[in-house]
Protein backbone atom coordinates (compact mmCIF):
# COMPACT_ATOMS: atom_id res chain seq x y z
CA UNK A 1 0.00 0.00 0.00
CA UNK A 2 1.14 3.89 0.01
CA UNK A 3 0.91 6.22 2.08
CA UNK A 4 -2.53 8.27 1.22
CA UNK A 5 -3.07 11.81 0.75
CA UNK A 6 -3.07 13.97 4.36
CA UNK A 7 -7.30 14.52 4.86
CA UNK A 8 -8.88 17.80 5.27
CA UNK A 9 -8.60 17.31 9.14
CA UNK A 10 -4.47 17.13 8.43
CA UNK A 11 -3.31 20.28 9.96
CA UNK A 12 -1.96 20.98 6.50
CA UNK A 13 -5.51 21.45 5.27
CA UNK A 14 -6.82 22.97 8.38
CA UNK A 15 -4.03 25.60 8.30
CA UNK A 16 -5.30 26.29 4.59
CA UNK A 17 -8.69 26.23 5.08
CA UNK A 18 -8.31 28.53 8.13
CA UNK A 19 -6.38 30.80 6.81
CA UNK A 20 -8.09 31.60 4.41
CA UNK A 21 -12.12 31.23 5.83
CA UNK A 22 -12.96 34.88 5.94
CA UNK A 23 -11.61 35.28 2.51
CA UNK A 24 -13.54 31.99 1.26
CA UNK A 25 -16.85 33.94 3.02
CA UNK A 26 -15.54 37.01 1.12
CA UNK A 27 -15.49 35.53 -2.07
CA UNK A 28 -18.92 34.30 -1.90
CA UNK A 29 -20.26 37.15 -0.97
CA UNK A 30 -18.03 38.69 -3.87
CA UNK A 31 -19.76 36.38 -6.33
CA UNK A 32 -23.13 36.93 -5.50
CA UNK A 33 -22.68 40.69 -5.86
CA UNK A 34 -20.50 40.24 -9.32
CA UNK A 35 -23.71 38.07 -10.37
CA UNK A 36 -26.24 41.02 -9.95
CA UNK A 37 -24.22 43.73 -11.10
CA UNK A 38 -23.24 41.68 -14.18
CA UNK A 39 -26.90 41.48 -15.07
CA UNK A 40 -27.13 44.49 -17.10
CA UNK A 41 -23.72 44.03 -18.59
CA UNK A 42 -24.72 40.32 -19.95
CA UNK A 43 -27.99 42.00 -22.11
CA UNK A 44 -26.03 43.39 -24.39
CA UNK A 45 -22.93 45.91 -23.76
CA UNK A 46 -19.87 45.18 -21.29
CA UNK A 47 -16.95 42.43 -21.06
CA UNK A 48 -18.23 40.45 -18.00
CA UNK A 49 -15.69 37.65 -16.66
CA UNK A 50 -17.12 35.56 -13.99
CA UNK A 51 -16.16 32.33 -12.14
CA UNK A 52 -18.47 29.17 -12.74
CA UNK A 53 -19.96 28.65 -9.28
CA UNK A 54 -19.89 24.61 -10.07
CA UNK A 55 -16.43 24.77 -10.03
CA UNK A 56 -16.12 26.90 -6.90
CA UNK A 57 -13.01 25.51 -5.02
CA UNK A 58 -13.65 23.46 -1.83
CA UNK A 59 -10.53 24.35 -0.30
CA UNK A 60 -8.76 27.67 -1.07
CA UNK A 61 -4.62 26.59 -1.31
CA UNK A 62 -1.87 27.78 -2.86
CA UNK A 63 0.24 26.22 -5.38
CA UNK A 64 3.48 26.22 -2.99
CA UNK A 65 1.00 24.42 -0.39
CA UNK A 66 0.01 22.08 -3.74
CA UNK A 67 3.33 21.33 -4.37
CA UNK A 68 4.43 20.82 -0.72
CA UNK A 69 1.22 18.42 -0.51
CA UNK A 70 2.50 16.57 -3.42
CA UNK A 71 5.77 15.89 -1.97
CA UNK A 72 4.12 14.24 0.79
CA UNK A 73 2.80 11.37 -1.23
CA UNK A 74 5.18 8.88 -0.63
CA UNK A 75 5.72 5.02 -1.76
CA UNK A 76 4.99 2.70 1.12
CA UNK A 77 4.89 -0.96 1.91
CA UNK A 78 6.50 -1.90 -1.74
CA UNK A 79 9.95 -4.01 -1.55
CA UNK A 80 12.08 -1.49 -4.26
CA UNK A 81 15.16 0.27 -3.10
CA UNK A 82 14.06 2.24 -5.81
CA UNK A 83 10.92 3.17 -7.71
CA UNK A 84 8.87 6.17 -9.64
CA UNK A 85 5.67 6.35 -11.51
CA UNK A 86 5.51 8.68 -14.54
CA UNK A 87 2.98 9.87 -17.04
CA UNK A 88 4.29 10.91 -20.83
CA UNK A 89 1.56 12.91 -21.88
CA UNK A 90 1.53 15.45 -18.81
CA UNK A 91 5.56 15.09 -18.78
CA UNK A 92 5.21 14.44 -14.78
CA UNK A 93 6.59 12.10 -12.08
CA UNK A 94 3.47 11.23 -10.15
CA UNK A 95 5.71 9.33 -7.25
CA UNK A 96 8.46 8.41 -6.40
CA UNK A 97 11.53 6.67 -4.04
CA UNK A 98 14.87 7.18 -4.11
CA UNK A 99 14.76 8.17 -8.26
CA UNK A 100 18.13 9.64 -8.26
CA UNK A 101 19.72 6.39 -6.06
CA UNK A 102 22.94 4.89 -8.31
CA UNK A 103 22.06 1.15 -8.35
CA UNK A 104 22.74 -1.95 -9.93
CA UNK A 105 20.13 -2.13 -12.97
CA UNK A 106 21.04 -5.75 -13.99
CA UNK A 107 19.27 -6.68 -17.54
CA UNK A 108 17.63 -3.19 -17.74
CA UNK A 109 21.17 -2.43 -19.40
CA UNK A 110 19.82 -3.88 -22.31
CA UNK A 111 18.05 -0.68 -23.14
CA UNK A 112 20.98 1.39 -23.43
CA UNK A 113 22.58 -1.67 -26.00
CA UNK A 114 19.04 -1.53 -28.19
CA UNK A 115 19.58 2.27 -27.96
CA UNK A 116 22.63 2.48 -29.49
CA UNK A 117 21.65 -0.26 -32.17
CA UNK A 118 18.31 1.22 -32.81
CA UNK A 119 20.44 4.81 -33.31
CA UNK A 120 22.79 3.36 -36.06
CA UNK A 121 19.84 1.91 -37.89
CA UNK A 122 21.68 -0.93 -39.86
CA UNK A 123 19.16 -3.43 -38.60
CA UNK A 124 19.46 -5.96 -41.85
CA UNK A 125 22.71 -6.26 -41.51
CA UNK A 126 24.27 -9.49 -40.62
CA UNK A 127 25.68 -10.75 -37.50
CA UNK A 128 27.87 -13.95 -37.07
CA UNK A 129 27.97 -15.59 -33.95
CA UNK A 130 31.38 -15.98 -31.93
CA UNK A 131 31.81 -18.74 -29.60
CA UNK A 132 32.67 -15.35 -27.66
CA UNK A 133 29.51 -14.13 -27.61
CA UNK A 134 27.81 -17.15 -25.67
CA UNK A 135 27.80 -15.79 -22.05
CA UNK A 136 25.20 -16.11 -19.36
CA UNK A 137 22.07 -18.08 -18.62
CA UNK A 138 20.06 -16.43 -19.88
CA UNK A 139 20.12 -16.62 -23.58
CA UNK A 140 17.93 -17.19 -26.60
CA UNK A 141 19.85 -20.70 -27.54
CA UNK A 142 22.42 -19.36 -30.16
CA UNK A 143 25.52 -21.34 -31.30
CA UNK A 144 28.72 -20.35 -33.09
CA UNK A 145 28.17 -19.73 -36.84
CA UNK A 146 25.07 -19.40 -36.71
CA UNK A 147 24.01 -15.97 -39.31
CA UNK A 148 21.27 -13.70 -37.37
CA UNK A 149 20.17 -10.24 -38.94
CA UNK A 150 20.87 -6.91 -36.31
CA UNK A 151 16.96 -7.24 -36.03
CA UNK A 152 16.49 -10.75 -35.12
CA UNK A 153 19.39 -10.59 -32.45
CA UNK A 154 17.28 -7.40 -31.03
CA UNK A 155 14.27 -9.44 -30.53
CA UNK A 156 16.65 -11.70 -28.86
CA UNK A 157 18.03 -9.36 -26.56
CA UNK A 158 14.58 -7.63 -25.50
CA UNK A 159 12.05 -10.54 -25.37
CA UNK A 160 14.13 -12.91 -24.01
CA UNK A 161 16.72 -11.09 -22.32
CA UNK A 162 19.15 -12.75 -24.13
CA UNK A 163 22.73 -12.31 -23.42
CA UNK A 164 24.43 -13.52 -25.95
CA UNK A 165 22.56 -11.62 -28.20
CA UNK A 166 23.76 -8.34 -26.29
CA UNK A 167 27.17 -9.50 -26.78
CA UNK A 168 27.03 -9.93 -30.78
CA UNK A 169 25.25 -7.06 -30.99
CA UNK A 170 27.58 -5.01 -28.79
CA UNK A 171 30.83 -6.69 -31.47
CA UNK A 172 29.06 -5.78 -34.54
CA UNK A 173 28.09 -2.61 -33.51
CA UNK A 174 31.60 -1.52 -32.68
CA UNK A 175 33.88 -3.44 -33.69
CA UNK A 176 34.52 -4.79 -29.80
CA UNK A 177 32.67 -4.71 -26.78
CA UNK A 178 35.01 -2.57 -25.09
CA UNK A 179 34.31 -0.09 -27.64
CA UNK A 180 30.61 -0.39 -27.84
CA UNK A 181 30.86 0.14 -23.98
CA UNK A 182 32.59 3.00 -23.88
CA UNK A 183 29.83 4.13 -26.53
CA UNK A 184 27.66 3.44 -23.95
CA UNK A 185 28.87 5.74 -21.58
CA UNK A 186 29.48 8.64 -23.92
CA UNK A 187 25.36 8.53 -25.06
CA UNK A 188 24.71 8.21 -21.46
CA UNK A 189 26.72 11.45 -21.02
CA UNK A 190 24.16 13.47 -23.99
CA UNK A 191 21.66 12.19 -22.39
CA UNK A 192 22.42 13.28 -19.30
CA UNK A 193 21.98 10.24 -17.29
CA UNK A 194 24.24 11.53 -14.08
CA UNK A 195 23.92 8.02 -11.84
CA UNK A 196 24.70 5.54 -14.81
CA UNK A 197 28.22 3.99 -15.84
CA UNK A 198 27.79 1.04 -17.88
CA UNK A 199 30.78 -1.75 -17.66
CA UNK A 200 29.30 -4.61 -20.11
CA UNK A 201 26.45 -4.53 -22.21
CA UNK A 202 23.97 -6.98 -20.97
CA UNK A 203 24.11 -5.99 -17.34
CA UNK A 204 25.82 -9.16 -15.17
CA UNK A 205 26.58 -7.79 -11.90
CA UNK A 206 30.13 -6.28 -12.24
CA UNK A 207 31.53 -3.42 -10.11
CA UNK A 208 30.41 0.33 -10.83
CA UNK A 209 27.67 -1.01 -13.22
CA UNK A 210 25.08 1.31 -12.13
CA UNK A 211 22.18 3.48 -13.37
CA UNK A 212 19.03 4.97 -11.50
CA UNK A 213 15.23 5.06 -11.92
CA UNK A 214 15.21 8.47 -13.25
CA UNK A 215 18.42 7.64 -16.00
CA UNK A 216 16.06 4.33 -16.94
CA UNK A 217 12.82 6.43 -17.21
CA UNK A 218 14.86 8.65 -19.70
CA UNK A 219 16.62 6.09 -21.44
CA UNK A 220 12.83 4.34 -21.77
CA UNK A 221 11.27 7.51 -23.28
CA UNK A 222 13.94 8.11 -25.46
CA UNK A 223 13.54 4.02 -26.82
CA UNK A 224 9.61 4.96 -26.83
CA UNK A 225 10.60 6.63 -30.29
CA UNK A 226 11.21 3.80 -31.70
CA UNK A 227 8.18 1.94 -33.36
CA UNK A 228 9.99 -0.88 -33.47
CA UNK A 229 11.19 -0.93 -30.38
CA UNK A 230 7.25 -0.42 -28.64
CA UNK A 231 6.63 -3.64 -31.34
CA UNK A 232 9.13 -5.69 -29.48
CA UNK A 233 9.10 -5.06 -25.75
CA UNK A 234 4.95 -6.03 -26.25
CA UNK A 235 5.49 -9.13 -27.84
CA UNK A 236 4.61 -12.37 -25.12
CA UNK A 237 5.83 -14.75 -27.38
CA UNK A 238 7.93 -15.18 -31.13
CA UNK A 239 9.63 -17.38 -32.92
CA UNK A 240 13.23 -15.93 -34.50
CA UNK A 241 15.48 -17.85 -37.33
CA UNK A 242 14.13 -21.20 -35.38
CA UNK A 243 14.91 -19.72 -31.74
CA UNK A 244 11.50 -19.71 -29.79
CA UNK A 245 11.47 -16.59 -27.60
CA UNK A 246 9.22 -16.00 -24.57
CA UNK A 247 8.99 -13.05 -23.02
CA UNK A 248 10.64 -12.54 -19.05
CA UNK A 249 8.03 -9.77 -18.44
CA UNK A 250 5.44 -11.73 -16.76
CA UNK A 251 2.49 -9.03 -16.86
CA UNK A 252 2.08 -8.83 -20.44
CA UNK A 253 -1.11 -9.98 -21.32
CA UNK A 254 -2.80 -9.18 -18.75
CA UNK A 255 -5.92 -7.08 -17.92
CA UNK A 256 -3.48 -4.23 -17.21
CA UNK A 257 -3.15 -3.20 -20.53
CA UNK A 258 0.50 -3.39 -20.57
CA UNK A 259 2.72 -2.97 -23.43
CA UNK A 260 5.90 -3.05 -22.43
CA UNK A 261 9.02 -2.67 -21.37
CA UNK A 262 11.85 -5.22 -19.43
CA UNK A 263 13.06 -6.92 -16.76
CA UNK A 264 16.42 -7.79 -15.44
CA UNK A 265 17.66 -9.86 -12.20
CA UNK A 266 21.31 -10.50 -10.90
CA UNK A 267 21.93 -11.30 -7.43
CA UNK A 268 23.31 -7.86 -6.72
CA UNK A 269 20.59 -5.84 -8.62
CA UNK A 270 17.77 -8.14 -7.28
CA UNK A 271 14.48 -8.24 -9.31
CA UNK A 272 13.73 -5.03 -11.75
CA UNK A 273 11.10 -4.33 -14.21
CA UNK A 274 10.45 -0.93 -16.24
CA UNK A 275 6.82 -1.46 -17.42
CA UNK A 276 4.48 0.64 -19.91
CA UNK A 277 0.65 0.53 -19.40
CA UNK A 278 -2.00 2.69 -21.13
CA UNK A 279 -4.16 4.91 -18.67
CA UNK A 280 -7.02 5.79 -20.52
CA UNK A 281 -5.37 6.41 -23.66
CA UNK A 282 -2.50 8.10 -22.02
CA UNK A 283 1.64 6.32 -21.64
CA UNK A 284 2.59 5.85 -18.29
CA UNK A 285 5.37 3.93 -16.93
CA UNK A 286 6.41 2.44 -13.72
CA UNK A 287 10.89 1.87 -12.75
CA UNK A 288 10.90 -0.73 -9.73
CA UNK A 289 14.91 -1.33 -8.75
CA UNK A 290 16.47 -3.58 -6.21
CA UNK A 291 12.45 -5.15 -5.79
CA UNK A 292 11.67 -8.43 -3.50
CA UNK A 293 8.82 -8.75 -5.55
CA UNK A 294 8.87 -6.78 -9.04
CA UNK A 295 5.23 -7.80 -10.03
CA UNK A 296 3.69 -7.49 -6.70
CA UNK A 297 5.39 -3.84 -6.69
CA UNK A 298 4.51 -2.80 -10.14
CA UNK A 299 0.84 -3.75 -9.83
CA UNK A 300 0.63 -1.87 -6.44
CA UNK A 301 2.11 1.50 -8.35
CA UNK A 302 0.09 1.07 -11.19
CA UNK A 303 -3.30 0.95 -9.15
CA UNK A 304 -2.17 3.56 -6.87
CA UNK A 305 -1.59 5.81 -10.17
CA UNK A 306 -4.93 4.79 -11.21
CA UNK A 307 -6.59 5.67 -8.07
CA UNK A 308 -4.37 8.70 -7.71
CA UNK A 309 -3.70 10.52 -10.72
CA UNK A 310 -6.56 10.03 -13.40
CA UNK A 311 -7.22 11.70 -16.28
CA UNK A 312 -10.37 13.31 -17.29
CA UNK A 313 -12.34 15.19 -19.86
CA UNK A 314 -13.03 18.48 -18.33
CA UNK A 315 -16.70 18.99 -20.32
CA UNK A 316 -17.45 23.03 -20.81
CA UNK A 317 -21.10 22.04 -20.84
CA UNK A 318 -20.75 21.52 -17.28
CA UNK A 319 -20.60 25.57 -17.19
CA UNK A 320 -24.48 27.12 -16.00
CA UNK A 321 -23.50 30.59 -15.50
CA UNK A 322 -23.77 33.11 -18.47
CA UNK A 323 -24.55 30.20 -21.25
CA UNK A 324 -26.75 32.86 -22.90
CA UNK A 325 -26.49 36.44 -23.97
CA UNK A 326 -28.94 39.10 -25.45
CA UNK A 327 -27.84 41.59 -28.35
CA UNK A 328 -30.34 43.92 -30.00
CA UNK A 329 -30.93 40.98 -32.75
CA UNK A 330 -31.89 39.06 -29.86
CA UNK A 331 -31.10 36.30 -27.48
CA UNK A 332 -28.19 34.13 -28.80
CA UNK A 333 -26.42 31.18 -27.34
CA UNK A 334 -22.94 30.29 -26.79
CA UNK A 335 -21.69 26.73 -27.42
CA UNK A 336 -17.45 25.74 -26.72
CA UNK A 337 -15.44 24.92 -29.83
CA UNK A 338 -14.49 21.66 -29.10
CA UNK A 339 -16.57 19.35 -26.77
CA UNK A 340 -13.72 18.55 -23.38
CA UNK A 341 -10.34 19.48 -22.25
CA UNK A 342 -8.51 16.58 -21.25
CA UNK A 343 -6.46 16.75 -18.03
CA UNK A 344 -4.31 15.05 -15.34
CA UNK A 345 -5.96 15.15 -11.85
CA UNK A 346 -3.89 14.88 -8.80
CA UNK A 347 -5.78 14.07 -5.28
CA UNK A 348 -6.23 18.03 -4.93
CA UNK A 349 -7.30 19.05 -8.25
CA UNK A 350 -11.02 18.15 -7.32
CA UNK A 351 -10.76 20.99 -4.96
CA UNK A 352 -8.90 23.41 -6.64
CA UNK A 353 -9.95 23.35 -10.35
CA UNK A 354 -11.61 26.28 -11.29
CA UNK A 355 -13.70 26.82 -14.44
CA UNK A 356 -13.84 30.20 -15.83
CA UNK A 357 -16.13 32.40 -18.47
CA UNK A 358 -14.71 34.95 -20.36
CA UNK A 359 -16.91 37.14 -22.51
CA UNK A 360 -16.51 39.50 -25.69
CA UNK A 361 -19.96 40.53 -26.72
CA UNK A 362 -18.55 43.56 -29.12
CA UNK A 363 -16.58 40.46 -31.05
CA UNK A 364 -20.28 38.38 -31.58
CA UNK A 365 -20.46 39.71 -35.20
CA UNK A 366 -17.37 37.43 -35.91
CA UNK A 367 -18.44 34.49 -34.39
CA UNK A 368 -15.74 33.56 -31.81
CA UNK A 369 -17.10 35.19 -28.71
CA UNK A 370 -14.84 34.45 -25.63
CA UNK A 371 -13.68 30.92 -24.19
CA UNK A 372 -13.38 29.16 -21.26
CA UNK A 373 -10.32 29.11 -19.04
CA UNK A 374 -9.52 26.09 -17.03
CA UNK A 375 -7.53 27.32 -13.89
CA UNK A 376 -5.60 25.43 -11.53
CA UNK A 377 -3.93 27.08 -8.47
CA UNK A 378 -3.58 30.21 -10.53
CA UNK A 379 -2.81 28.50 -13.38
CA UNK A 380 -4.40 28.34 -16.72
CA UNK A 381 -4.41 24.42 -17.88
CA UNK A 382 -6.87 24.36 -20.77
CA UNK A 383 -9.35 25.99 -22.78
CA UNK A 384 -12.50 26.39 -25.19
CA UNK A 385 -12.80 28.85 -27.59
CA UNK A 386 -17.00 30.08 -26.97
CA UNK A 387 -19.00 31.07 -30.27
CA UNK A 388 -22.14 32.23 -30.48
CA UNK A 389 -25.32 31.53 -32.51
CA UNK A 390 -28.93 32.99 -32.84
CA UNK A 391 -31.93 31.98 -31.16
Amino acid sequence: MYASLPHPSNPLFQNAQNADTPSIVRGHSLLLWLCLVALPFVCGFGSPRLVDDSYQPKYRISTVQLQQLGESQQLAEISANAALVYDVDSDQILFSRNADLALPPASLTKLMTALLVLEKDDLQASVTILEEDLIGNTNMGLEAGEVLSVEQLLFGMLINSANDAAMALARHEAGSVELFVAQMNQRAAELALPASHFVNPHGLDAETHLSSARDLLLLTRTLWRFPLFQQIVSTKQTTIAGHALLNTNELLGGALAINGVKTGTTDNAGECLITGWMSKGHQRFVVVLGSRDRYTDTRQSIYTAEQLFPWRELNPWQMSLLNRTAQEAGMRYLHPQSASVPMLLTPLNQNTLIGQRTFFPEAMESGAVGEIVWMLAGKQVGANQLFSFAN
